[in-house]
C-alpha cells in the first residue's frame, strides 16, 4: 500500500467516527428534549427532591464536642526554663591517718552509707598498740628518774642552807634544771601516748556524713600510708539543681527564692530553694551558675540528671488569664474560640452554644497559662471572666458553629501523669473518660453514636493512660 492509500484509508476512518459522535450527540439531545417536555417526568423529580429536602431537615444536626475552660483575671509574668544538671552537695575522697594495711573495707560501689555508723575501712594496729606500750614504759621510767632527782633538789637545797661552801648556787641551780627536765619529758612523753592512742582510735575509718559510695580507691590486703586515698563518697538527703542564668534575669533570682525544677529523665516536677548565687560568671556565655537546693526524693534525684528551672521573667501583671490550649498561637496572630449563648433573629436565646473566634495579643506566657488581651473592641465585651473557653477541638470549629460542652470525670483522672502541668490525655474522639450529655431523643446521629459507644461502661481505658 502506498502512501496516498494509506491517507485515504485514515481520513475515511476520521470521517466515520465524526458522523458517529455527531448522530450520537443528536439522539442524546433528542432524549433529553423529550423528558423536559414531559411533565409527568418534572412532576416525579420535583417530588424526589422535596422529598430528600425533608428528610434532610428532619435528621440530627452534627454538633462538635469540644473541652472548654473558664477564663479568670488574675496577675500572671512570664515564666523561662533554663537548663541545669543536678549535682551533690558534698563529695569527699576519704584518706587514711596512720599507716598499715587495710584488714576490713566491707563498702563497695554504689552502698550507702550513714554518718558515724558505717565502716569504711580498718587499718591493722598491731604497730600502734606497740607505740603504745612503748610510750606507757617511757613514761613509767622518767617518772622513776624524776623521783630521784626531786630527792636530789631536796638534799642540795638543804646542804646549801646550812652552809657556805657545802653545795654551790651552780649545783643548786644545775639540779633544779634536771628535775624541770625530766618533768617536760614526761609531758613529751604522755603527749606521744595520746596520740598513739588517738591513732588506734582512728584506725577504723567511718563515713563523715550519709552518702553513696562512688569509688573504691583501695581495697583489703594493701597497705597504705598516712594520707593514703581509700574511698570516694557523695552525699545523698539533699541534692543542689546547678542552672546557668543569662544575665538578662540574673538579678530577678535572690537567695531563698522557691523555685520550680522539672526533672528530664523522671518526668516529674519538684520544688527547691535558690541556696547560692555565684557572682562569677563565664565571659563567653554571659551566664551565672545558681544552685537550687532540694530534697533527693529517697535517692531517685541522682547526680548527673539533666533538670530546667522555671523562672519568672517579667513582672506579675493582673489580666484575662486562660489556659495554654485556649489559644492558637498561628504565624499570622493568636486566636481564642469562646463558647457563647445562641440567640434568634430577635435576640433572644435559643438554649443552644456556639463558638466566635476572638484574635488576642499574649501579654505573658508560663508553661501552664497565658496572659492575653482582645484585639478588638467586640472581643474585649465577649472575652470576660467566666466565659468558657476551647481548650479541646478548636482545630475543627467554624464562626458561629454549634458545640456541646462535655468535661471528665475527677475520679477517672486523679491519678494521671502531668507533663509541664499538663494531664496527659488521649484526643477527644478517642478518649473514654468524657461525660457525655444526655440526648432528647432516641435519634442520634453518627458522631455521637460513636462517641457514646466509647464511654467507660464499653470500653476499656487506653494503655497510654496507665
Amino acid at each position: 500500500m502506498n502512501s496516498k492509500q494509506t491517507v485515504l484509508l485514515i481520513s475515511t476512518i476520521l470521517t466515520s467516527l465524526l458522523i458517529g459522535g455527531l448522530l450520537a450527540g443528536w439522539r442524546v439531545f433528542a432524549f433529553f428534549q423529550t423528558r423536559l417536555s414531559d411533565p409527568a417526568f418534572l412532576e416525579k423529580r420535583a417530588s424526589e427532591v422535596a422529598v430528600s429536602e425533608t428528610e434532610e431537615q428532619a435528621a440530627p444536626r452534627k454538633v462538635k464536642l469540644v473541652r472548654t475552660a473558664p477564663a479568670v483575671r488574675e496577675k500572671l509574668g512570664s515564666t523561662r526554663f533554663f537548663s541545669g544538671r543536678l549535682v551533690e552537695i558534698h563529695k569527699v575522697v576519704i584518706a587514711s591517718e596512720i599507716a598499715g594495711p587495710i584488714v576490713s573495707m566491707p563498702i563497695e560501689v554504689g552502698m550507702p552509707v550513714k554518718k558515724g555508723e558505717s565502716l569504711i575501712a580498718e587499718i591493722d594496729t598491731i604497730w600502734t598498740h606497740l607505740a603504745i606500750e612503748q610510750a606507757e614504759k617511757r613514761i613509767e621510767v622518767s617518772r622513776v628518774k624524776l623521783r630521784y632527782e626531786e630527792d636530789e633538789l631536796d638534799r642540795y637545797t638543804q646542804l646549801n642552807t646550812r652552809g657556805k661552801g657545802m653545795v654551790s648556787e651552780s649545783d643548786l641551780e644545775m639540779q633544779k634544771l634536771k628535775v624541770e627536765e625530766l618533768k617536760a619529758n614526761i609531758d613529751l612523753e604522755e603527749v606521744l601516748l595520746r596520740e598513739a592512742k588517738k591513732k588506734l582510735e582512728r584506725s577504723k575509718i567511718y563515713a563523715p556524713f550519709d552518702g553513696t559510695v562512688v569509688r573504691k580507691i583501695a581495697d583489703v590486703g594493701g597497705y597504705i600510708s598516712t594520707g593514703t586515698s581509700i574511698a570516694e563518697i557523695v552525699s545523698t538527703g539533699k541534692i543542689d539543681a546547678e542552672l546557668t542564668i543569662t544575665e538578662n534575669y540574673i538579678d530577678r533570682l535572690h537567695v531563698g527564692d522557691k523555685i520550680p525544677v522539672w526533672i528530664d529523665p523522671l518526668n516529674i516536677e519538684t520544688e527547691g530553694e535558690i541556696f547560692s548565687i555565684v557572682s562569677y560568671g563565664s565571659t563567653a556565655a554571659r551566664a551565672f551558675p545558681v544552685r537550687i537546693r532540694m530534697d533527693d526524693m529517697d535517692g531517685h534525684l541522682k547526680v548527673g540528671m539533666s533538670v530546667r528551672g522555671r523562672i519568672q521573667v517579667t513582672d506579675s501583671r493582673e489580666s484575662i488569664v486562660v489556659p495554654k490550649d485556649a489559644v492558637l498561637d498561628r504565624p499570622d496572630g493568636a486566636l481564642t474560640w469562646v463558647v457563647v449563648d445562641q440567640t434568634d433573629e430577635n435576640g433572644a436565646k435559643t438554649g443552644n452554644k456556639v463558638v466566635e473566634p476572638i484574635q488576642v495579643g499574649i501579654a505573658a506566657r508560663t508553661d501552664e497559662k497565658y496572659a492575653i488581651v482582645p484585639l478588638a473592641e467586640e472581643g474585649a465585651k465577649i472575652l470576660v471572666p467566666g466565659v468558657e473557653c476551647v481548650i479541646e477541638g478548636a482545630e475543627r470549629l467554624a464562626v458561629g458553629e454549634e458545640v456541646k460542652i462535655i468535661g471528665i470525670d475527677p475520679a477517672m483522672t486523679a491519678n494521671l501523669p502531668k507533663a509541664f502541668g499538663h494531664m496527659i490525655l488521649p484526643r477527644l474522639e478517642d478518649n473514654p473518660f468524657f461525660n457525655l450529655p444526655e440526648e432528647d431523643s432516641g435519634t442520634t446521629s453518627d458522631q455521637e453514636s460513636a462517641e457514646t459507644n466509647s464511654s467507660p461502661v464499653s470500653q476499656p481505658a487506653p494503655a497510654a493512660l496507665h
